[in-house]
């Protein structure tokens, strides 16, 4: 029994949302449409910004979903927190599922989910 209340306790925090990361998830593509998913952590934010107004993400820690098959991706994803398809803010150290399209060659986020390791949950029996 105490395995599903651990089950739900760990399911609950999954998946969250953080005031400080804004994910778009207004122009959710169908997954036909997309490019990439990919699973990783958001290692660093770079300084500058893109001359089309994106900004860039160092990531680490990268499991591919698709294209299946994929042995290497971009150690680098771009946002655009300006109106339009790629308006996320990604939070350093932070897990997150990417969904995007390769704009110009630059793996572009069009929608993203947060994610959240389990916590340790102990019971006292």
């Amino acid at each position: 029994m105490w395995y599903l209340i651990a089950f739900l306790v760990c399911l609950q925090l999954v998946l969250g949302e953080s005031p400080e990361c804004i994910c778009s998830k207004t122009h959710k593509l169908d997954e036909s449409a997309l490019d990439f998913i990919i699973t990783t952590e958001i290692k660093s934010a770079k300084d500058k910004e893109e001359e089309d107004g994106s900004t860039p993400y160092e990531i680490t820690n990268t499991r591919v979903i698709k294209p299946t098959g994929a042995k290497n991706f971009s150690s680098t994803v771009y946002t655009n927190l300006e109106k339009g398809w790629f308006n996320s803010k990604l939070c350093i150290g932070t897990r997150f599922i990417l969904e995007g399209i390769f704009h110009e060659d630059k793996p572009m986020v069009t929608s993203c989910e947060l994610l959240r390791k389990c916590e340790k949950v102990t019971f006292d029996i």
